[in-house]
């Protein structure tokens, strides 16, 4: 791609759509460019005039635009907001800013979209923005560059009907929906700012196609939501089916009423009753109540409180299911809850249900996939009490007597084992390296222990979830091919990988250090942003 100021603000805006920092993104590719002076001032420009219109600029453009611009390839997308910025706010000439955009479509491969550019722009440069009719003043707002307005304006109405919806039942109080919907913002009248709020959130109602006009209406210092138009909430069903098990519950039988075997069909009943409830509740809870907007107060007492019904709920059914001997329907029980509430450790459901069915494989395999989940997820440990279930579970296992010959068969690696160090999950890690210990202190053979770590120019870690995930992958290539076959090594946190070097001297270790720095150089040559591969020794 050739160095010019425009290609740059277009590959930096492209970048920053990505990415979101945007004056990282822009001095790396600066950098990259190699632009000074006026060229670097001109980019600049270009790049930062996009970010403050950008509100105007894709207004502009999805006039012109009718599948809109989000269908549009990221180049092409930002080559339009760069060349309508640079006409409309930079005094650049309308037939330079097009003629250059058109360049561009061929400089980011994308000459397919030359006729589509420059045909919009050259509308899109000759619009009267004063003649604009928007829907609504948040609309006006984000086109006039008032993004932080904007913002609020709507914020203001998602939590005035968050709130509705969730008290759709039996209203909520004045006083408090003006808790919610201001909150501690330094309002002068708040009283008057909530009336202003929900007058405007009905006209955003009525812009929206709702039909009536009270939708919202006060009585008694209730606000209420009109009851003409009927809202299901899945956490009001939830807290529903809840409270209707936890009523059941309360029913069983404390005594046999006249004979054991009338008390057994009684609490049989009533557990039938319950775990049904209970089931259909689950299926409901998805996650965190409005994850989104946790940092409101209410949400997050609402969001403890559910959770606290979640946990019952589980617990609740898992004893029925224990009980019954149901170890399919406790896996699937624990299988749900691990995918909505992760690292809250219902794995230990899945073993127990897999030990009890003697699936002892697959239990073990759970087990090393538990630790290496938590590690690679979140750089943390389970925490000791699942450790101990886990643990506890796989001393349950009970083989079938088997020849010798056949268990060291299906210990056996695989023949298409890729070449390199030998990869394992942090607990068989572990077990090797305790034993290693054992081993050295009778054979003197040297053992070394080394700590990679993948790090930016500053020696800081990698933060971004997309750069994790794919240096994670590539650091763990680049350590197996640069270390014996004899040599182990597992993932330890996110990119970071520990790596056992036996029978090596110390100065070799420097060697795999340098080799494994250049192995991950070579797999990203033109990285804008350069890592480094820091690496601990010590001596075991």
């Amino acid at each position: 791609m050739a160095a010019n100021p425009r290609a740059a603000a277009v590959a930096a805006l492209v970048r920053q759509e990505q990415d979101g920092f945007s004056n990282l993104v822009l001095d790396a590719e600066l950098k990259r460019q190699k632009l000074e002076g006026r060229d670097k001032a001109f980019a600049s420009a270009i790049f930062y005039t996009v970010l403050e219109h950008r509100g105007t600029l894709d207004y502009i453009l999805e006039q012109f635009l009718p599948k809109g611009l989000a269908k549009l390839d990221a180049p092409v997308r930002e080559i339009l907001r760069a060349a309508l910025a640079q006409a409309r706010y930079m005094q650049v000439p309308v037939s330079a800013a097009v003629n250059e955009a058109v360049k561009l479509t061929r400089t980011f491969k994308k000459s397919s979209a030359s006729g589509l550019v420059n045909a919009v722009l050259r509308k899109a440069c000759g619009y009267d923005l004063d003649a604009a009719v928007f829907t609504d003043e948040i609309q006006r707002l984000m086109n006039e560059g008032r993004m932080a307005e904007a913002q609020e304006l709507l914020d203001q109405f998602n939590r005035m009907m968050q709130a509705l919806i969730h008290y759709s039942d039996c209203g909520i109080a004045k006083d408090k929906l003006e808790e919610i919907v201001i909150g501690e913002r330094d309002i002068d009248a708040p009283h008057t700012a909530l009336r202003v709020i929900v007058y405007k959130t009905k006209q955003k109602l009525a812009q929206l196609g709702l039909p009536g006009k009270n939708l919202i209406y006060l009585e008694g210092g209730i606000y209420y939501w009109t009851p003409d138009i009927e809202i299901e909430e899945d956490a009001a069903e939830f807290e529903k089916l809840y409270n209707e098990a936890c009523a059941l519950e309360k029913q069983m039988p404390q005594e046999p009423e006249s004979a054991e075997t009338v008390c057994d069909e009684r609490i049989k009943e009533i557990e039938d009753n319950m775990l049904e409830l209970y089931v259909k509740a689950l299926y409901l809870y998805k996650g965190e109540f409005l994850a989104a907007y946790t940092g409101e107060t209410w949400i997050a007492q609402e969001a403890r409180r559910y959770h606290t019904m979640f946990e019952k709920i589980i617990n609740e059914a898992a004893y029925i299911l224990r009980k019954r001997k149901q170890f399919k329907r406790l896996e699937k029980l624990g299988v749900y809850a691990a995918k909505v509430d992760p690292f809250n450790e219902w794995e230990e459901l899945i073993m127990e249900a897999m030990v009890e069915t003697r699936r002892y494989d697959e239990a073990e395999e759970l087990y090393t996939d538990v630790v290496d989940y938590y590690l690679r997820e979140c750089g943390i440990y389970p925490s000791s009490r699942l450790l101990e279930i886990l643990e506890k579970y796989s001393n349950q296992m009970n083989h079938a007597h088997e020849i010798l010959e056949n268990i060291q068969e299906g210990m056996n690696e695989q023949e298409e084992t890729e070449r390199g160090g030998y990869f394992c999950s942090y607990p068989v890690f572990k077990g090797i390296y305790q034993a290693s210990i054992r081993i050295m202190k009778r054979t003197r053979v040297p053992v070394y222990l080394m700590l990679c770590t993948l790090e930016d120019e500053e020696d800081r870690q990698v933060q971004s979830e997309t750069k994790i995930n794919k240096y994670s992958r590539q650091l763990k290539k680049c350590v197996g091919e640069s270390i014996r076959y004899s040599d182990i090594y597992t993932s330890y946190g996110k990119v970071q990988f520990l790596i056992m070097l036996i029978g090596i001297k110390r100065e070799d270790c420097e060697i795999v250090k340098k080799r494994i720095n250049r192995q991950f150089a070579k797999k990203n040559p033109r990285v804008a942003e350069k890592y480094h591969v820091n690496s601990i020794v010590c001596e075991l």
